[in-house]
């Protein structure tokens, strides 16, 4: 019987060790910038959203990189209820489109993915934030519009994106 016992904690042992492991090898990580999954489970790699308090748990293999970034614009909104918001789009060549729609396809609502600039959580993007068929991503094209930026921020989103590319 104490053998089984013994075991059994070499086992436990064995199982925290390698979850240790695995959380700080993750910690450690430096994601490229992209788009990621936010994973339902609190597994993954934890990013607070923009010093808000608010951790996501963000899988390490990007939906898409900036490689598959053709364009950027940043600007400023039509008037939305006597408001004007700054906004970031981020043009797709058509994999990218692709690999996006692909992702968000089985969600009409609740898909939560993160933008990842420079190892930051910068944004989560939700599929019911978008238009009302459930559609990320229009003619290659995926905005994102917030009273929570300002133009300057979004700007430097640009500028960090293109060095990437480079």
């Amino acid at each position: 019987m104490k053998k089984l016992s013994i075991s059994f904690s070499a086992i436990i042992l064995i199982l925290i060790f390698e979850s240790f492991v695995y959380h700080i090898i993750l910690k450690q990580s430096n994601l490229r910038s992209g788009i990621y999954n936010i994973s339902d489970e609190q597994v993954g790699i934890k990013f607070e959203l923009n010093s808000s308090g608010k951790f996501y748990f963000i899988t390490p293999q990007p939906i898409v990189t900036t490689a598959h970034i053709k364009s950027i614009e940043v600007g400023m909104s039509p008037r939305v209820n006597y408001h004007t918001y700054p906004f970031i789009s981020l043009v797709f060549d058509p994999a990218g489109a692709t690999l996006i729609e692909n992702a968000f396809a089985k969600y009409k609502y609740g898909r939560q993915t993160g933008l990842i600039i420079k190892n930051k959580l910068v944004s989560v993007i939700e599929s019911s934030s978008t238009s009302s068929d459930g559609k990320i991503i229009r003619d290659g094209k995926l905005t994102i519009m917030s009273s929570t930026f300002t133009i300057e921020q979004l700007q430097e989103w640009k500028k960090e994106i293109e060095s990437e590319k480079l």
